[in-house]
């Protein structure tokens, strides 16, 4: 099977659920979490290269939904996906401009996590 098929969740022939897959591990972040993907210009990526990077900002108060939302990711059992996922570096603890700040401004928003993801790849690189 390819990764794309253990997005949702699974079930056997009598009808009981499997794993929840990508879609329902994550179900406890969506409320709290803001999340932005870039893409590689290449897809797929070429070799060392990681195909897409992902931006995640949520309030001081949810940072442990944070991790608990990784940790349902990177579980083999509730999620199959993840056995198809290199996982490069994770950055945390940067001064945070939360969107409510930003006073509903998408656009401003989009600006500032697109700065944030820039500046990730740069020191990472």
């Amino acid at each position: 099977m390819e990764r794309h098929t253990y997005f949702l969740p699974r079930y056997d022939d009598d009808g009981r659920m499997v794993n929840e897959g990508h879609a329902l591990a994550t179900e406890a972040g969506i409320p709290h979490l803001l999340r932005r993907t870039y893409r590689h210009p290449a897809s797929p990526a070429g070799d060392g290269d990681y195909d897409f990077l992902t931006y995640f900002e949520c309030d001081d108060a949810h940072v442990a939904t944070f991790h608990q939302v990784c940790a349902a990711l990177r579980d083999l059992k509730r999620n199959p996906e993840w056995r198809f996922v290199r996982e490069g570096p994770t950055w945390q603890d940067w001064p945070g401009v939360w969107v409510n700040e930003l006073h509903g401004d998408y656009l401003a928003y989009e600006r500032l996590a697109e700065a944030r993801a820039r500046a990730a790849i740069r020191r990472s690189g």
